[in-house]
């Protein structure tokens, strides 16, 4: 829905005669730079950014996890390549949505399917506000955790409940929770609705479910999850149960050939990217590509501005200068 930010993106790219839009959509904006050396679909590298913001707490939207910092980077690295007649092979630019909600990145790959463009490698570089700006953090392998988000509509038939109403249903997923913690599942609460009002009982509940492991299958979270709906379902005075997908992340597999190549440059203190209940939609894009890397750079501000996903986050401006000198030994090394 960031129509807006959407708008900006189209008109600073739009003088810049070494690309061409590819795409433009609800998925976001992608853009290609083509060279004489590889005419047809096929693109050596790319680059995925993303341009989604989030409704925070205060209800206001905001950027708040420096969506907008990865594509103004993204952005300044293809005026650079502008700036230098960059020719030697062709690189794909990404400006995705919803990465936050909504699997943004399984709906860009569907359109680069339809459209027969294919991909060699391809990078996503996040910030991390909870390390300095002279840090990147990658590892080989598996990274980041596994995540299943559902909406859930629970319609309720108050004639049928005890005194408790919709507390009991509640009540049940609690338990239900606390069970799955001890099986390594995150779970999380949120968005968390109704219709009820004093003295008045409910007759539905809206709320968002966040199930996440970093040590559980995604398969075993769907499961668990299923498991939860159907206990739900039989309580008393529970009379439907919409679901509605919100997210749907597996581990990123990073390629470790690329990994290592970054690892080893010389220009940044290089730390491991630690296990955490952090999930990426850019998971999707192993269904299009051969080797996938996704690594973070540091953008540490302040101890007052640096909590991510929240109205006070700001992005430390050297990140800037960073990110740029990242990106060119990106592509060289890639």
């Amino acid at each position: 829905m960031e129509f807006k930010t959407k708008a900006i993106i189209k008109e600073i790219l739009e003088p810049f005669n070494i690309i061409s839009c590819v795409y433009e959509g609800d998925g976001g904006l992608v853009y290609g730079l083509k060279t004489k050396k590889y005419p047809g679909n096929q693109y050596q590298v790319a680059f995925r950014s993303e341009l989604d913001a989030l409704k925070m707490p205060s209800s206001n939207i905001y950027h708040g996890c420096g969506h907008d910092a990865h594509t103004a980077s993204l952005i300044a690295y293809i005026a650079y390549l502008q700036k230098i007649k960059f020719q030697e092979y062709n690189i794909l630019f990404v400006f995705q949505s919803s990465e936050e909600s909504g699997n943004g990145a399984a709906s860009i790959v569907q359109e680069l399917v339809r459209r027969d463009i294919h991909v060699e490698k391809i990078f996503g570089i996040h910030n991390a506000p909870e390390i300095s700006v002279n840090d990147i953090a990658v590892s080989t392998g598996q990274i980041l955790a596994n995540n299943y988000t559902n909406r859930l509509l629970i319609r309720l038939n108050q004639d049928k409940f005890n005194n408790l109403g919709e507390l009991s249903v509640l009540e049940v997923l609690v338990q239900s929770i606390q069970s799955l913690l001890n099986k390594g599942i995150y779970c999380q609460i949120g968005e968390l609705t109704t219709n009820g009002q004093t003295g008045i009982h409910a007759d539905y509940m809206c709320l968002t479910l966040s199930f996440r492991s970093d040590k559980q299958k995604l398969n075993d979270l769907v499961l668990n999850f299923d498991e939860l709906i159907n206990i739900l379902k039989k309580q008393t005075g529970v009379q439907d149960i919409q679901v509605e997908n919100v997210n749907r992340h597996w581990k990123i597999k990073n390629d470790p050939v690329i990994s290592k190549r970054i690892a080893q440059t010389g220009l940044f203190n290089v730390l491991e990217i630690p296990e955490s209940l952090s999930s990426d939609d850019f998971c999707y894009y192993q269904y299009l590509v051969g080797q996938v890397c996704y690594l973070f750079i540091g953008s540490y501000a302040s101890e007052k501005k640096s909590t991510i996903h929240s109205d006070s986050f700001e992005i430390n401006n050297d990140f800037f200068k960073q990110i740029m000198k990242l990106y060119i030994q990106v592509l060289q090394e890639a």
